[in-house]
């Protein structure tokens, strides 16, 4: 893909954005869409699979600036129901197709370096074989791009106390040893690849605990059943999209800072790693 055609993409096009989701969501959905773009060009990348689809919010909705870059892209699940989903955020948001994989992800059926660019984005951890996982990914990709939670977010003790009270579990707090890059790098060095670097993505002034909001909503009004978000409402509201984005724009401080990264990194929701065959 050409720097002129990557140049064209508005990475704040309000088809690429869903206010259900919550603030903090599209919040990270805009820093992140920034990165991708910027490694589509730098890695040149035109074939892609997300591996596994992130199953959190909108189904499919992290590729969907791809398949805007006219990007061959690939959605990697062993859920039917979740990959009709992302079909369906495409279709109607995009007006475009990506190619549906329903397969466990560390059973990948594509040959060697298939792919220009796999990733995923904070489903590692939550997957029962996480080195096959990324085994797979390096065998059928050029490149790769891991996205994990940050076990040292200042919100993250209290995320994980949260889920312990309540007895509940959550992909987002743990197995705590994944929730880091050193794992990630070392397995994807093992097989073959070469770390590229590592780096912080969605790092707003708001602690990396999703539930929060909810909670203060039931300690103040404990009599008012929670809302419920409509994730199969599509619909764009452009007017009330574009003022969120620039909301968004305006708490990216500390993400666009020039503080140290051991400092930022305590804000930090997420941390990833870009790798390349050797």
């Amino acid at each position: 893909m050409s720097g002129a055609a990557i140049a064209t993409v508005d990475v704040a096009a309000p088809e690429l954005y869903f206010p259900q989701e919550g603030f903090g969501a599209l919040y990270r959905r805009r820093v992140l869409n920034e990165l991708l773009v910027r490694l589509v060009d730098e890695v040149g990348a035109e074939t892609v699979a997300e591996v596994p689809l992130d199953e959190y919010g909108v189904a499919g909705a992290g590729s969907l600036i791809f398949g805007v870059l006219g990007c061959e892209t690939t959605l990697v699940s062993s859920s039917e129901g979740l990959l009709e989903r992302a079909a369906r955020t495409w279709r109607e948001r995009i007006a475009a197709e990506p190619r549906l994989l329903c397969v466990r992800p560390c059973d990948l059926p594509d040959p060697k370096a298939t792919f220009d660019l796999s990733w995923s984005f904070d489903r590692l951890q939550a997957e029962p074989a996480r080195e096959e996982v990324l085994a797979q990914q390096a065998r059928v990709s050029r490149h790769v791009l891991i996205i994990v939670p940050n076990a040292w977010n200042y919100g993250q003790p209290w995320h994980w106390l949260y889920h312990k009270v309540c007895r509940s579990r959550c992909d987002f707090v743990g197995p705590r040893r994944w929730l880091a890059l050193r794992p990630v790098a070392q397995a994807l060095e093992a097989n073959g690849m070469e770390i590229m670097r590592r780096g912080l993505i969605d790092v707003p002034w708001w602690p990396g605990f999703p539930e929060a909001p909810a909670l203060a909503r039931r300690l103040m009004r404990p009599w008012a059943a929670p809302p419920k978000p409509d994730l199969t409402n599509l619909g764009v509201d452009a007017d009330q999209i574009t003022a969120l984005l620039r909301k968004a724009e305006r708490a990216t401080f500390i993400e666009r800072s020039r503080v140290p990264q051991p400092l930022r990194a305590l804000f930090a929701h997420n941390l990833y790693v870009l790798a390349r065959q050797a």
